[in-house]
């Protein structure tokens, strides 16, 4: 936690001008013997001085906690925003606190309000070795990769004539991932001839999936002979295998062919619907994107692999990505595709496939952007334009 000072809005009684003529009053009142003046100038003098050592004094042994949760959103979810603060010694304080409110998030402060609030108000009146919590509801409202700003924490005297401010930044970011669309039909096609997950294809037989025996017939190979079985039933005896494939998957955006932002937004989601996809089917996938991104340098690249964590890395770089191409696609897979598993399906998104495609790529899928700026009937309608290779 980061703690700077600021000076809040002041009366007329903290300027040390005017506690310079109170004092030289003061001495004029008892230059001249005025007893009774002068002790009502001195109590007022000492009032003043108590009431700046309060304010003062208010922010010592004061612990600010923020907490956001969840830390992740989608977009239209909603989250809590909870600020407590401790009072670790005897003099009680009095706190005003101003928290600026990034335009991202609607807080429920708002609800009444046709404006978006800019920021959360509050006082309160915090006893000696006490807390004081305040939560306020939020609902993220775009994709991004946001910073809650700094709390501004004023302690004022119980006359309301000083005031100590300090600000209290725990840098919490808040994620919100790109929002998830209905997947269309993309007719992915396995890269590699023996893997994991099971195809209903005869022609791809899997060497190490045995589901089964039957009677040995001329024509099959002698390396699927079972001899322990062909032993105990006095004749020749096959292995049955099932026809299994491997998909590899890699998803490229291509940040260059977009001219909008809303097409540009829908490409990222479509990305992490892929990637929520993939991890349901525990498929290996990655992403390259030519983007710029909040936070981070250089281009998205991340290469295919599998995982519970996986998907949380594709959704996390999707959400800082911003509409500003960093170099091109082409650049981007001379310097970082060489590392793809040989076998992997690479899924364009742009206008046109990358001139250099890396070696290990099997199959090509593009998606063209014209599939964003369709009309919502031919969307209903499932109509896509991607071309497979």
């Amino acid at each position: 936690m980061n703690n700077q000072s600021f000076m809040p809005p002041a009366s007329i009684f903290s300027m040390g001008l005017m506690r310079f003529i109170v004092v030289v009053v003061l001495i004029i009142l008892l230059r001249f013997k005025m007893q009774l003046p002068a002790l009502l100038l001195f109590l007022l003098f000492s009032a003043l001085e108590s009431s700046r050592w309060w304010s003062r004094a208010g922010l010592k042994k004061l612990n600010v906690d923020q907490k956001i949760f969840p830390l992740r959103l989608f977009p239209g979810d909603k989250g809590k925003f909870q600020i407590k603060f401790t009072n670790n010694k005897l003099l009680p304080v009095l706190l005003e606190w101003v928290q600026p409110i990034p335009p991202e998030l609607i807080f429920d402060d708002s609800h009444s309000s046709s404006e978006q609030l800019a920021a959360i108000t509050g006082s309160g009146w915090l006893k000696w070795h006490n807390n004081l919590t305040t939560a306020h509801r939020f609902q993220a409202k775009k994709r991004g990769y946001f910073l809650m700003p700094a709390l501004n924490v004023n302690s004022r005297d119980g006359l309301g004539l000083f005031s100590q401010g300090q600000s209290y930044n725990n840098h919490n970011w808040i994620i919100v991932y790109p929002r998830l669309i209905p997947l269309p039909d993309l007719n992915f096609n396995p890269g590699d001839l023996i893997g994991d997950k099971s195809d209903r294809r005869p022609i791809l037989p899997d060497p190490i999936r045995v589901i089964g025996l039957r009677d040995y017939t001329p024509g099959t190979p002698a390396r699927l002979i079972h001899w322990k079985a062909s032993t105990r039933q006095g004749h020749l005896m096959a292995r049955v295998l099932e026809p299994s494939a491997n998909l590899q998957l890699c998803v490229a955006i291509d940040a260059e062919a977009f001219t909008k932002e809303n097409s540009f937004e829908e490409a990222l989601s479509l990305a992490g619907t892929l990637a929520c996809w993939a991890e349901e089917q525990r498929i290996p996938f990655g992403l390259y994107a030519n983007a710029s991104q909040i936070g981070l340098s250089g281009p998205v690249s991340i290469s295919p692999s599998s995982g519970s964590t996986q998907s949380l890395l594709v959704l996390e770089r999707l959400a800082r990505m911003e509409f500003k191409p960093l170099g091109s696609l082409k650049n981007l897979f001379d310097s970082e595709g060489p590392g793809l598993p040989w076998g992997t399906t690479l899924f364009v998104i742009g206008k046109i496939f990358p001139e250099t495609i890396p070696a290990g790529v099997r199959h090509k899928v593009l998606y063209h952007i014209d599939n964003f700026t369709s009309t919502p009937s031919e969307k209903d309608q499932g109509e896509t334009n991607h071309e497979i290779i």
